[in-house]
């Protein structure tokens, strides 16, 4: 995808210390936002290489530094079953690798879920090492609090899916509350279609009858699109992100892009 790079109208550099920087880093390379007053202030996207190798804009001294990593070990239980000597037994269920990697934790907010999950010691030490105190986040964790907002929360479920340059992320909200989520490694059209309709037939879910909302790396005229679309009666972009705001300056971004990345903002 092209590399871009957008600002508002009232950008102001100067004013970091008022503003949140969100960052989302994966295989594809990275994309990164600056939110003040709920307002996008800047917007880029770089595909090329590394953002460990760019830029000022990082050093910069922000109020909150929020970073989305990629990271295929992870699991979910009810918050009423965790506590603490079940470490050893959670970091053998998601394949935890002692020597390379190290395990966190979190509750998702409002509906007692607690989510533990590893994160590569390159990936942290990447990070760590240009930004200034960020906070770390699972690419799971802005994906499902930014679909939350859109949810309608109906008995019905509602599945939303982001693809990324190598990966499709599957989220099942049922009334409005999760109910699935997994990501997946996929190189063609084939594998995208059969992880989708895997997860239909084990969670007995009708595609025509399901609303299906997309985000990521994907247009309406690309191969991927029109594979899913032809599964789902009501196949839609993500093109608005309620929570968030933008001016005249990003009327011609594709807003379902940088879904997950905005969704940062609402992690705590």
């Amino acid at each position: 995808m092209e590399d871009i790079i957008i600002k508002s109208s009232d950008f102001k550099p100067e004013d970091s210390n008022l503003q949140q920087l969100l960052l989302e880093v994966d295989e594809a390379g990275y994309k990164y936002a600056i939110i003040q007053d709920k307002s996008v202030k800047l917007l880029g996207r770089q595909s090329s290489y590394p953002f460990s190798e760019e830029h000022d804009l990082f050093e910069t001294s922000f109020a909150q530094i929020k970073v989305s990593l990629t990271t295929k070990s992870f699991t979910f239980l009810p918050e009423i079953y965790f506590n603490p000597t079940l470490e050893n037994k959670l970091k053998a269920f998601i394949n935890f690798d002692n020597q390379h990697e190290k395990i966190f934790e979190s509750l998702i907010n409002k509906i007692d879920i607690r989510s533990v999950y590893a994160f590569k010691d390159s990936q942290i030490k990447e990070v760590e090492t240009l930004l200034k105190n960020p906070t770390l986040y699972p690419q799971f964790l802005p994906f499902y609090t930014g679909a939350t907002q859109l949810a309608a929360k109906t008995l019905h479920p509602e599945i939303f899916i982001n693809l990324k340059k190598e990966h499709l992320e599957v989220l099942i909200l049922k009334n409005g509350e999760l109910f699935f989520y997994n990501i997946f490694e996929i190189k063609n059209k084939e594998e995208l279609k059969y992880f989708i309709m895997l997860i239909l037939q084990e969670k007995q879910i009708n595609a025509k009858e399901t609303n299906l909302k997309i985000s990521g790396d994907i247009q309406l005229d690309s191969i991927f699109f029109k594979e899913i679309d032809q599964l789902f009666t009501d196949c839609t972009l993500i093109d608005d992100v309620p929570y968030i705001r933008t001016d005249e300056n990003f009327k011609e971004v594709s807003i379902h892009q940088f879904f997950s990345l905005l969704s940062l903002y609402l992690c705590e």
